[in-house]
């Protein structure tokens, strides 16, 4: 399925946008493993190894994990390990926007600014349009709350 701006935008804080946030902007590579009769969820993330790398007999593991689409992550059917609450707890946001800044720089800043403003600009409007349209919400930047940043971040990953 792919997001559109209007339903990032609408989203509520909480898993899913914590999900998207962990696919699209940190890139996590979701793993299922297959446990006896359980099924459990962790997160590869970049640069890491894959998770059954993590047992000295790792190729005999091999066969009891699988990579799973965030789609079809239910926590009723699986445990999940892993997961962060970027959307609404303060000191987890921050550690989206240090990697929206430097992932996407000023595309972050702008999908911040129509987070907050409501109104769609882009890199090719350029600093001094931003600015000029966005000095009054300058300070609303800096209080956005973690939903917001979160959104911002997304729309900057998925080029909205």
């Amino acid at each position: 399925m792919e997001l559109t701006r209007d339903q990032i935008l609408s989203m509520k804080a909480g898993r899913d946008m914590d999900r998207l946030v962990e696919e699209h902007v940190f890139c996590w590579i979701a793993w299922q493993e297959q446990h006896g009769v359980h099924l459990m969820v962790t997160f590869q993330k970049p640069g890491e190894p894959e998770p059954y790398k993590r047992f000295q007999d790792w190729k005999s593991q091999m066969d009891r994990f699988s990579i799973i689409p965030f789609s079809e992550i239910d926590i009723m059917k699986r445990a999940v390990y892993g997961d962060k609450n970027f959307s609404t707890i303060v000191s987890e946001t921050w550690k989206v926007e240090q990697l929206a800044i430097q992932k996407f720089g000023v595309s972050y800043a702008y999908a911040l600014a129509s987070v907050i403003g409501g109104t769609v600009i882009k890199d090719t409007d350029g600093l001094d349009d931003f600015v000029t349209r966005y000095s009054g919400n300058l300070l609303g930047m800096l209080h956005a709350t973690p939903e917001q940043r979160c959104k911002a971040a997304l729309l900057a990953a998925l080029n909205l």
